[in-house]
């Protein structure tokens, strides 16, 4: 279909699929000329003085906060900005950067959180050793005046993060890392659901371009962003192409999500473990790839290895009925919806041999790579960052929707024990080489704290 197709791949980019290239081009072109004007306006916030903070009742949530929680005398100082963070009953609200933040105080860090989610009113609580507090642009300004941060993070940043930030760096130039991650700076046709109506998708439109006026700001900051970190070389590409941007190439590093392996420990595999199958993922988008999965299993447990075929699905999300209405009758899969912690999602690790983990979209894949960590062989999809993590000697690959591909990969597998435990090992080793510590949070770290020893770590 692209034969005539005349743009070349550097003034387009090169990570989009052709459908998705097409249904961009088309419908964005269109929208924006009848119906975008842009809306996106930069916020200018003033800096409070000490004494509004003191006595003005909108800083007060953030002066109680600081009066709760010394700091302590000695060592560096870091505040984590984000939208959202983990509480107890509610542990899945940015999990990964709660391991960021556990791995910079077993550093020595003294770390505070706060959470900035769209409207709420202020609030403090601490999560597993960590002080967070939750509020707003009036409150991140108490807290950077008042606590004399050495240095700032921010993961998902939005406008209005940003701006407070930069009015109190306009007076402190605070050194300022920013964790790109992928919804806040994504391309609408990247995450678009299926058999979406004209007003849903004019909205998502909308989003991308005011995101991409926004990211455009962000790259002309005064005082510049100093560093900004991505998962993946495939990601940062495509957050170039998606927000029209050149991230700057001395203060953009490549530092993958963090797999702790003292939670998804390896241990050696039994050659029955490979005919013991786990899913345990959301199943909120179609990237996720719940409709592949379902009919993968479906077309092992219908093969010659179907009768020693076990399997364990558990999850939660508008796509995860596809399990439900496929296996609720079959004694050999157990479908649970609900969500498992870190620590039972590492004990499903250590029951089950292969993960399926099939994708249309993934930055890195940090499920599969807790699974691998843990010996299992993932069951995935040469698409998008994939093949930076895994290859064929320690995963099941198969091309992107290529499901007979999949189920081909995995009878493979099953028909060859010593294989099977081959990629195991194989599959372990690779994660800690490319996300242990010493990888990850250590990089991190000589960005937030460049003067802390990292002497063991």
């Amino acid at each position: 279909m692209l034969e005539d197709f005349v743009v070349p791949d550097d003034l387009i980019g090169s990570t989009y699929a052709p459908g998705e290239l097409l249904t961009a081009l088309y419908l964005e072109n269109l929208y924006l000329r009848q119906y975008f004007q842009p809306q996106y306006r930069t916020l200018k916030p003033a800096l409070p003085t000490m004494q509004q903070i003191a006595t003005d009742s909108r800083y007060l949530a953030a002066k109680r906060f600081d009066e709760a929680h010394p700091q302590q005398k000695t060592g560096l100082r870091h505040l984590v900005i984000a939208n959202t963070y983990p509480n107890y009953g509610e542990e899945y609200g940015n999990g990964f950067v709660h391991r960021r933040v556990k791995f910079y105080q077993q550093c020595g860090i003294d770390v505070d959180v706060i959470a900035m989610p769209r409207r709420t009113s202020p609030y403090s609580y601490e999560y597993d050793g960590v002080r967070v507090h939750v509020g707003n642009g009036d409150d991140l300004h108490a807290l950077l005046t008042l606590r004399h941060y050495d240095s700032v993070s921010l993961h998902f940043l939005n406008p209005n993060q940003f701006a407070y930030l930069q009015a109190y760096r306009a007076f402190r130039q605070v050194p300022v890392t920013v964790f790109i991650h992928g919804y806040e700076a994504a391309r609408w046709v990247r995450r678009v659901q299926q058999r979406s109506d004209s007003t849903t998708l004019n909205a998502l439109i909308e989003r991308t371009v005011t995101l991409q006026s926004f990211w455009s700001d962000v790259m002309a900051a005064d005082p510049p962003i100093d560093n900004f970190v991505v998962v993946s070389n495939f990601f940062r590409k495509s957050v170039e192409e998606d927000m029209d941007i050149v991230l700057p190439a001395r203060r953009t590093h490549v530092i993958h999500n963090v797999i702790d392996e003292n939670v998804f420990r390896y241990a050696e595999k039994n050659p029955e473990d490979r005919f013991k199958i786990l899913w345990v993922r959301s199943a909120t988008a179609t990237w996720y790839g719940a409709d592949i999965a379902a009919e993968v299993l479906s077309k092992l447990l219908a093969g010659p290895f179907g009768d020693r075929i076990t399997a364990t699905i558990i999850g939660d999300g508008q796509y995860f009925h596809l399990f439900e209405d496929a296996f609720n009758d079959d004694p050999r899969v157990d479908v649970q919806r609900r969500f498992a912690n870190q620590e039972e999602i590492a004990q499903l690790h250590r029951e089950h041999g292969l993960f399926l983990v099939p994708t249309r979209l993934d930055s890195q894949g940090v499920s599969r790579d807790e699974s691998m960590s843990s010996g299992l062989v993932p069951i995935t999809n040469r698409v998008a960052a994939i093949p930076e993590f895994v290859d064929d000697t320690c995963a099941i690959l198969a091309d992107g929707e290529d499901i007979e591909g999949m189920v081909a990969g995995v009878e493979r597998v099953l028909a060859q024990p010593e294989l099977f435990l081959a990629m195991s090992a194989v599959a372990a080793q690779r994660v800690r080489e490319r996300c242990g510590v010493s990888n990850t949070v250590a990089r991190e770290i000589s960005l937030i704290a460049p003067t802390l020893p990292m002497e063991g770590q």
